[in-house]
């Protein structure tokens, strides 16, 4: 692959490290997309006997590297985030006038297939949140017992969960202050029932796990 085309990505992928504060895994995820089709194009390029830059890439070479990923039978979920990415870097190299078109445009996301995922019925959950678990402290139960309620009620993800602090539990509007992707707070509602998990937890146990300690968390 050229070296001008490396460089490229690379300030793309500082572009998105700054300005959208994406996560190591994220910006990983995007190299690894844009590393792969830019090999790809490169190769038809040369095939073509056409210049090796990145100003040769049109649509027509991206539609050639989305029915290779259909011929090696690559999942749709991940077809549709590789044009994902390609359609980002494309509307980058356009607003920085290193191309002359934006090559990604007008190009459709493979549809996929829609799956309902299995859920728990309500005796289930409530069965599994009375589950004692042998060897742990009343401390940890309790501790467990307030994430699987905070988790349940709000659907809140686990990198989100993992962040929240004291602060961010407001008893009396009863809702939750949760920093989600990009560093985007929303606001969640919470049910007495997580709420009073929360504050059993913080009552009874939190400082015996701390052991001394001082966290937010």
């Amino acid at each position: 692959m050229g070296g001008m085309a490396m460089v490229e990505l690379e300030h793309y992928l500082d572009y998105l490290r700054v300005q959208r504060n994406l996560s190591p895994a994220t910006l990983l995820a995007y190299q690894r997309d844009l590393t792969h089709f830019l090999t790809f194009v490169w190769e038809q390029l040369d095939l073509l006997k056409k210049p090796q830059h990145l100003r040769s890439i049109d649509k027509y070479l991206v539609r050639e590297y989305l029915a290779f990923l259909t011929r090696e039978r690559y999942a749709r979920s991940t077809i549709a985030r590789r044009l994902a990415s390609i359609r980002g870097f494309s509307r980058f190299l356009f607003t920085q006038a290193l191309v002359k078109q934006d090559f990604a445009i007008g190009l459709r996301t493979p549809k996929q297939k829609k799956s309902i995922p299995d859920v728990m019925n309500m005796d289930e959950i409530m069965g599994f949140l009375e589950i004692n678990m042998p060897g742990k402290s009343a401390a940890l139960q309790g501790r467990n017992r307030a994430i699987f309620e905070l988790l349940y009620a709000t659907g809140i993800r686990l990198a989100e969960l993992v962040g929240l602090g004291l602060s961010d539990v407001d008893y009396g509007n009863q809702y939750l202050r949760v920093m989600g992707k990009g560093r985007k707070e929303r606001i969640v509602p919470l049910g007495e029932y997580a709420l009073a998990s929360v504050e059993e937890y913080c009552r009874k146990h939190r400082l015996d796990l701390l052991q001394g300690r001082h966290e937010e968390a």
